[in-house]
């Protein structure tokens, strides 16, 4: 049964964008008999949703990519040259809806989450260590993002640091 929400307006443009950017990204990172697994991806991203898509392309990946992993034949580069792929199906659910600054932020912390892959999966020999990176830096993040909401909705008292308590 096709989700309602998959696709905003069921417009196809998204899932048409994603087909071709994962084609081309399966296409030169496995070669060109990979190509059609960007295309499976896109008909998943239609038919359940964008969520299932960005599953199954991950799925995908390991099926396709194999062994090779982060620090095999598929290096960093194309590792995030996959990931970007991945856009139009991010995309999808707010598509019409959010605004240039919103997107740019978003976009800005997902380009910093990348290096910080690109950072980890090259300096290090195990994915737990680049996972554990980005627990870490998922926390600290969000508690930054809590703190900065408490001071803008003024939900924490003004504490003067030299005066008696």
């Amino acid at each position: 049964m096709a989700d309602p929400e998959a696709t905003p307006g069921r417009s196809l443009a998204l899932p048409a964008v994603a087909g071709a950017t994962l084609a081309a990204a399966f296409g030169w990172i496995a070669g060109p008999i990979a190509a059609p697994a960007g295309v499976a991806v896109a008909a998943v991203a239609v038919l359940v949703g964008p969520g299932a898509a960005i599953l199954a392309a991950h799925v995908a990946a390991i099926a396709v990519f194999g062994s090779a992993g982060v620090a095999g034949t598929v290096g960093p580069v194309a590792t995030v040259a996959f990931e970007t792929a991945l856009a139009p199906l991010i995309a999808m659910p707010v598509a019409g809806r959010v605004h240039l600054p919103d997107a740019a932020i978003a976009w800005l912390a997902a380009a910093g989450l990348a290096g910080i892959v690109v950072i980890a999966a090259s300096s290090t020999d195990g994915l737990w260590s680049v996972a554990a990176t980005l627990v870490a830096v998922a926390a600290l993040g969000s508690y930054g993002l809590h703190r900065f909401e408490l001071v803008t909705l003024g939900l924490v008292a003004d504490v003067d640091p030299g005066g008696d308590r």
